[in-house]
């Protein structure tokens, strides 16, 4: 997968010699972090969808198809392991990375048992989360070849 400045992360379209930007659904319930995390992932270049509401995540990732699902922790009525189970579950998403990001500290011990793929700790730098999406993406694009 390739990027530049001016193009961001590019990944090959279904049509041949077709390049496209990399998609992100971002599921959140904050407003404010929503935004702001939209906005940098904008800026760094790749098409974004976003939720405030985590019971929609299977749904957009049927829909929308994103390369890679980034997803807050806490929520209020919110079973986080419960959703990775019915992603998991469901054929159709079951191979789109996971991405966990909460300002909780133990992230890498619930990363671990929720089978999450990679987990970002709020407040996180640009580099950190472009160098995580890009990784998990990769990784699911060598395992579906």
């Amino acid at each position: 997968m390739g990027w530049s400045i001016n193009q961001g992360p590019l990944r090959p379209s279904a049509n041949p010699g077709e390049i496209i930007a990399t998609k992100i659904l971002i599921v959140d319930d904050e407003p404010g972090i929503l935004l702001s995390t939209r906005l940098l992932l904008q800026a760094l270049g790749y098409e974004v969808a976003t939720s405030s509401q985590p019971s929609e995540a299977p749904r957009l990732l049927r829909e929308e198809r994103p390369d890679a699902l980034l997803l807050d922790l806490l929520m209020p009525g919110f079973d986080p392991a419960a959703l990775l189970r019915a992603i998991r579950a469901d054929p159709a998403i079951r191979d789109t990375p996971v991405v966990l990001f909460s300002a909780s500290e133990d992230l890498a011990t619930y990363q671990a048992r929720v089978g999450a793929d990679a987990y970002l700790e709020k407040p996180f730098r640009p580099t950190e989360v472009k160098e995580t999406l890009d990784r998990v993406i990769r990784e699911a694009a060598a395992k579906s070849s």
